[in-house]
């Protein structure tokens, strides 16, 4: 797979698994939806780390580790309850969850933070994808 296709898998899970479950609205880096000011949303971003060469030969296989940074982000006071819920999504639709080719591993939440008078938690996920050339 190349880094547009695992991205666009990626955004097409995230999008899928947060709004059918409880419409939260996802935004990817470069989405021009604006952000709401009243609900919780989630500002998902990719990025790539290594490519690893796995095997070589007549056909090359590669490894392409990344991460999905979720940014949680909710109003003031809406962030704990919110955020359990949104870390039970991830949990159960990426932890150890193979899908479109990606190979997702355990997600890592991080502290809960209040800043500018909105509720932040960032959760990343670890995910590999193969790709033969």
């Amino acid at each position: 797979m190349t880094k547009q296709e695992i991205r666009e898998a990626i955004n097409v899970r995230t999008k899928a698994v947060f709004f059918a479950a409880n419409t939260i609205v996802v935004i990817h880096d470069g989405d021009p939806a604006d952000s709401p000011n009243d609900a919780l949303f989630i500002k998902s971003s990719i990025q790539f780390v290594e490519q690893k060469l796995m095997e070589k030969g007549d056909t090359e296989r590669y490894r392409q580790d990344g991460f999905i940074n979720l940014q949680l982000i909710a109003p003031t006071g809406d962030g704990y309850a919110a955020f359990a819920t949104v870390e039970g999504l991830v949990d159960s639709n990426f932890r150890g969850v193979t899908a479109s080719g990606i190979h997702y591993r355990t997600p890592q939440p991080g502290q809960m933070r209040l800043e500018e008078g909105k509720d932040y938690e960032l959760i990343r996920v670890f995910f590999y994808a193969d790709d033969t050339q």
